[in-house]
């Protein structure tokens, strides 16, 4: 059946009618578009939202939004109407930049990915376990008996301030050789027990010393932990230096590269540091402990009812980057500032 033609009845009235109408919506929204600054084909026709400020390429601004943001910012610079429309069209070129990144198919790319991912696990972090990280404290009690029960971490050991006489010889020295080192060094020693005090020894040191890195110091060894090896000294060494007392002069210490002569010059004894200088840095190390028990309490937790499967020969299989990694993957350029 053929449609009948309009003419100048009702109908055709009524027509008409709809006709301007749709007309007029249409250009109240490119005007609406144009208003921000964008093209009429960057939105796509959606359902509006009755809390709807603005809506991009299917993306709908609500008031709630805008309040949002508002508050996000500290809300005094937008009292004025000006303020909060260009807030708004702000929020607007945001979205605007967002949809063309979409369009560019920027969401697709691994970096983009990872970055929402990060984004997205901060945010988590930030607000279940920031909370209980900043809640973790430690007593004093705690700080006692760490103090307590770990007293040689935190004692000074015993030391000895000594000095030295060294007559070297090589595994190519003579029997005779040797035996007029050693004759060289018993005359050294008795002139080191003829001394009054231990001033002179450093003289003898000069005069006798093979060792040019004490030599000229007189021999001075400085402060020694003698519980500890020291790579300048054989063993025996410092064992005679550990048993001598302050003022003494050693017997000759024979070994594979020479004779010692050792005198020591002071002694101290070993001292636990006081609780009030090592308080901080017990604190911090409880503190720390703690930070790192809460942290993995929250990954366990939080991967409580995921299903978490690895193949373990698929990830073995994974080729180890090369040393100098060349970057060929298109980068997404920064954003404009908005």
């Amino acid at each position: 059946m053929r449609a009948g033609k309009i003419g100048s009845s009702p109908t055709r009235n009524v027509a008409w009618t709809l006709i301007t109408f749709a007309v007029g919506v249409t250009v109240g929204l490119v005007v609406s578009q144009l208003r921000i600054g964008d093209s009429p084909e960057a939105s796509t026709p959606t359902t509006q939202r009755p809390d709807a400020v603005a809506t991009i390429d299917g993306v709908t601004i609500t008031a709630a939004d805008v309040e949002a943001e508002i508050a996000r910012r500290g809300g005094a610079s937008f009292q004025t109407a000006e303020a909060r429309r260009a807030l708004l069209d702000e929020m607007i070129r945001l979205e605007v930049l967002a949809a063309q990144a979409r369009r560019a198919g920027y969401e697709s790319e691994h970096a983009m990915r990872s970055e929402m991912k990060h984004l997205l696990a901060g945010r988590y972090r930030e607000s279940h376990l920031e909370p209980q990280l900043r809640a973790i404290t430690v007593d004093a009690e705690e700080i006692e008996s760490v103090y307590h029960d770990e007293a040689e971490r935190f004692t000074i050991p015993a030391a000895a301030h000594a000095a030295m006489i060294r007559f070297a010889w090589t595994a190519t020295t003579s029997a005779d050789g040797r035996q007029r080192i050693r004759e060289r060094a018993a005359t050294a020693r008795e002139a080191a027990l003829r001394q009054s005090g231990g001033q002179d020894f450093g003289a003898l040191a000069a005069q006798h010393s093979d060792d040019q890195a004490s030599r000229y110091r007189g021999g001075d060894l400085g402060w020694l932990v003698t519980s500890q090896p020291d790579g300048r000294l054989e063993a025996p060494v410092l064992a005679a230096i550990a048993a001598l007392e302050p003022g003494a002069v050693s017997d000759l210490i024979e070994t594979d590269s020479g004779l010692y002569l050792i005198k020591v010059l002071d002694t101290r004894e070993a001292e636990l540091r006081p609780l009030a200088a090592v308080a901080d840095e017990i604190r911090a190390q409880i503190q720390a402990r703690k930070v790192a028990e809460a942290t993995a309490q929250f990954h366990t937790e939080a991967a409580t009812g995921l299903s978490i499967r690895v193949d373990e020969e698929r990830f073995a299989a994974i080729a180890p980057p090369s040393k100098e990694i060349v970057e060929t993957q298109r980068q997404p350029p920064p954003l404009p500032q908005i």
